[in-house]
């Protein structure tokens, strides 16, 4: 139960980043990789939490 409320507050904060992270990566001088290593972070915290989740089922 934890666990989804955990998911769909990471899915949240990724839609609050969107807007920030897509001007981050249109008028950011910085390294073009930038917007996808956060998006990579994201996916990775939350394939960890499913992962502990289902492992802890068994």
């Amino acid at each position: 139960m934890y666990l989804h409320r955990l998911l769909l507050l990471l899915l949240l904060a990724a839609l609050l980043l969107l807007p920030g992270l897509i001007e981050l990566w249109l008028f950011h001088s910085g390294h073009w990789l930038t917007p996808f290593l956060i998006w990579a972070l994201l996916i990775l915290l939350a394939a960890t939490a499913e992962w502990r989740q289902r492992h802890h089922e068994l």
